[in-house]
């Protein structure tokens, strides 16, 4: 759900009055970026890298925000404190702006910022872990975080037909990410992720820079790999490491959530606390 308080053309409003031009680029051609974060009890402890990511990602897409850093938090707070909802998640969103012919960029980018109310996962996905199958495809322009997501959209009517909760792109063999995941293999006790055509997820990052416990390895990794690993687990904001017990047809391992995905979902959950 939306809170109430959001930011959208340079103002403070409430998400009832948003209201987007018949001349804006990203609903014309889907030009624009994003970014989400978890923004619990008043923070985040990786903010600075989201924001990192974000005007990166703004930068590489030749759009142009109008707040500096300062600003942004400043914004980002007001709306926290405003809708007073301790459990919450942000979404940046940067659009193209408006254009007369519906395709030149004339660099008035606009900002939106959401505030959501945060809904946890369900407890099975982390009891009995979840299911993804693949589609052949290597995503353009990974590293800038698009608001294009066709694919898992039309891939929706498979993905509830075989229960599984989001695609793995593959291409000739070579796994990349989830639409909306990073992901991990465990296999001898090495965990290990791809290093190509992926978008660098801030979770992703959290797990390669800060866990001691379980060093991980950046590599190519081939989607027989992955079949073959005895554990497999996604990683974002909102899913830590959540355990992956099938791809397609095959189980991963015995088909059971795995010990090494277990301790890194709690040493993520007590990360964000």
């Amino acid at each position: 759900m939306i809170l109430p308080l959001a930011y959208h053309k340079g103002e403070l409003i409430s998400t009832q009055a948003i209201s987007f031009s018949a001349n804006n680029l990203s609903l014309h051609r889907g030009y624009g970026i994003f970014d989400y974060f978890t923004y619990h009890n008043g923070r985040n402890i990786h903010l600075d890298w989201y924001l990192d990511r974000f005007y990166r990602s703004a930068s590489k897409a030749n759009l142009k925000l109008k707040l500096d850093r300062s600003e942004l938090i400043d914004m980002i707070n007001h709306i926290y404190k405003y809708n007073n909802i301790q459990r919450s998640n942000m979404k940046l969103i940067l659009s193209g702006g408006d254009s007369l012919n519906g395709f030149t960029n004339k660099g008035n980018s606009e900002l939106m910022i959401l505030n959501y109310q945060h809904q946890d996962n369900p407890a099975v996905y982390y009891t009995d872990g979840v299911r993804l199958i693949t589609y052949e495809h290597v995503r353009p322009f990974a590293e800038i975080k698009t608001t294009n997501y066709m694919i898992p959209y039309l891939m929706q009517p498979e993905l509830k037909k075989v229960g599984a909760i989001d695609v793995l792109y593959v291409s000739n063999n070579m796994v990349s990410e989830t639409s909306r995941a990073n992901i991990f293999s465990i296999k001898n006790g090495l965990i290990a992720t791809p290093d190509q055509h992926i978008l660098p997820g801030i979770t992703r990052k959290a797990l390669l820079t800060k866990c001691k416990e379980f060093p991980i390895i950046t590599k190519p990794l081939t989607l027989s790999e992955m079949l073959s690993a005895e554990e497999v687990f996604i990683s974002s904001s909102t899913k830590k490491a959540m355990p992956v017990i099938q791809i397609n047809d095959e189980l991963i391992g015995n088909g059971k959530v795995g010990p090494i995905t277990t301790k890194l979902n709690h040493w993520l959950t007590e990360l964000y606390a």
